[in-house]
């Protein structure tokens, strides 16, 4: 059995069938494998926007903890010094999502066959596959 379970929403999209047929590649024939919480609709961006650092500081520091305001502060002195843009990516930068035929799909084309699927029960948006390696 393999199981797969929330890494394959943080790969890049041209990547997910190179994933796939890795997976498939290193099952052995017959092998079940559980594909978990892929989103099958493009998620919103989590990141909050602000509009001065003074803002963004604020945030980390009380909802992130000092840690977070410490990492974020570094990197703002190294923007201002370097006299580089100020660049912070969105949280769905790398964030794969596909709807079940799609995804079907693709992992049909790796090797795999789908035995079934189904909604995961949290978050809503994702679902769950089970696949089985083609002999």
């Amino acid at each position: 059995m393999v199981v797969c379970n929330s890494v394959l929403l943080i790969v890049p999209r041209e990547l997910i069938p190179a994933s796939l047929r890795e997976i498939s590649r290193i099952a052995k024939p017959e092998a079940r494998i559980f594909i978990g919480e892929i989103p099958f609709a493009e998620q919103e961006d989590p990141t909050p926007q602000f509009k001065t650092r003074r803002e963004t500081l604020s945030f980390l520091y009380h909802n992130r903890g000092l840690r977070a305001w410490l990492g974020m502060l570094r990197r703002m002195a190294w923007w201002q010094i370097s006299g580089r843009p100020a660049i912070i990516h969105a949280g769905t930068a790398i964030s794969f999502f596909a709807p079940p035929e799609e995804f079907i799909a693709t992992a049909r084309n790796a090797g795999l066959e789908i035995v079934r699927y189904w909604q995961s029960d949290y978050p809503r948006n994702r679902n769950n596959y089970l696949f089985r390696k083609v002999a």
